[in-house]
């Protein structure tokens, strides 16, 4: 009897969601007929947020911040663009990908700054250095230029429990990175080869936006994070402000006269789902499957193996 009213409950609750959504997109959607006459040319805001991976299914995955982005070059009401990262960094490949994308947007005439929140480490800020302005607050975190490959060893564990993992392989370094077993120091350079390389790009892109001098490479790209104050003095930020002294700042990058309007090109069940996805994502414990296997990464990685 109990599982059936709980049963019920969520079906009028999903009723009236649903009821709520239809009547709020019917009516904003006039709203937005309405605003596109009116508000000609504004900034557009987009967040990144979290872990910086590719997930098509997360509204803050990377596939989801590239069609945006997409979306908005063939936008001509918006001028420019505010990137509002909170992230510590994340995959190399993801964070490659947006980086690419806000060039993309760039060579289509639009102007992109960038806005730190909390954090913008590693990935996070690899993707700030194809903006046309980074702007933290004093108390952002920021930096980390570096790499990453973390490995788990239950070798020891295995041995004292009697536990044997037995691999058959077709060459000596399928296995690399096995955690049964330990590394080999040819393995180790392997890796280590990896991580150069991708380091290696990391620090051209730095380099290639004018915010790291090459002599200061050795103490500036060792990994470590700096304030968003610190990071001004060092050059690796270009100003200090928040969220609306950045989009204040693209405004006038794009030669927007006044107060600029902020502008939002996607369609209203796209930010319903969002906000939805939102609430549930606050309710539900998350188990991402990019969460899962060694990879190289962009991040700030503090307190973890």
């Amino acid at each position: 009897m109990k599982k059936e009213k709980l049963i019920l409950i969520s079906l009028l609750g999903f009723l009236f969601i649903s009821v709520v959504s239809g009547i709020w997109l019917i009516v904003n959607q006039q709203r937005e007929k309405d605003y596109s006459k009116i508000f000609e040319e504004g900034v557009a805001v987009v967040n990144i947020y979290g872990a910086i991976e590719v997930a098509s299914v997360d509204f803050y995955g990377t596939d989801y911040i590239i069609k945006r982005l997409k979306r908005i070059s063939g936008d001509k009401r918006i001028k420019a663009v505010v990137l509002r990262i909170n992230s510590p960094g994340g995959s190399v490949a993801a964070s490659q990908e947006v980086y690419r994308e806000i060039l993309s947007l760039k060579k289509k005439g639009k102007k992109v700054v960038v806005s730190i929140g909390d954090v913008a480490a590693s990935g996070g800020y690899y993707i700030a250095c194809a903006a046309d302005k980074i702007l933290a607050n004093d108390g952002s975190i920021t930096g980390s230029i570096g790499v990453i490959f973390s490995l788990p060893n239950l070798e020891g564990l295995m041995t004292k429990t009697g536990v044997k993992f037995i691999t058959i392989k077709s060459g000596k370094h399928k296995d690399i990175g096995s955690m049964m077993r330990g590394m080999t120091e040819e393995e180790r350079k392997i890796i280590q080869g990896l991580i150069d390389d991708a380091f290696s790009q990391f620090l051209n892109v730095v380099l290639s936006s004018g915010r790291l001098k090459a002599n200061d490479t050795e103490t500036l790209a060792d990994g470590r994070v700096f304030t968003g104050k610190k990071a001004k003095e060092l050059g690796l930020v270009d100003g200090i402000g928040g969220l609306y002294e950045a989009v204040a700042l693209a405004g006038r990058l794009a030669g927007i006269k006044g107060e600029p309007k902020i502008m939002d090109e996607r369609p209203s069940f796209e930010r319903i789902l969002e906000r939805f996805s939102e609430i549930t994502t606050n309710i539900k414990p998350q188990n991402k499957i990019e969460d899962i296997g060694p990879k190289l990464e962009y991040r700030w990685k503090p307190g973890m193996f």
